[in-house]
């Protein structure tokens, strides 16, 4: 009698746990088709760029900085700054950029 109750318990649990999920699964998925036709109002205008820092850690990179930095620089977005970060490079690191990028650092400074 115990053993009987125990498993109409078990089952109904399951059975609940399953009618909750089915239902959910149900209702994020209405939503997320709704979210993907709702028009959205777009805040930004055309010329809207604001001002993006671009990163670059360089710890021994000396073969591959300035190439690098060149990406970055080659970048049609207007407003960008470049900022490698050298951590105590035991090459020549810093070096190479500061030589291949004379100008632009003159110019940014």
């Amino acid at each position: 009698m115990l053993i009987s109750f125990f498993n109409h318990f078990v089952i109904g649990v399951f059975f609940v746990g399953d009618v909750l999920m089915s239902g959910r699964l149900i209702i994020i998925g209405l939503f997320a088709t709704i979210d993907r036709f709702r028009k959205r109002k777009n805040f930004a205008t055309q010329d809207y760029q604001p001002r993006v820092a671009v990163l670059i850690p360089a710890y021994n990179e000396e073969k591959v900085i300035a190439r690098t930095i060149r990406s970055v620089l080659m970048s049609n977005y207007k407003n960008i700054r470049t900022i490698v970060i050298d951590d105590g490079s035991k090459d020549k690191t810093y070096e190479i950029a500061c030589q291949t990028y004379a100008k632009e650092i003159a110019a940014a400074g």
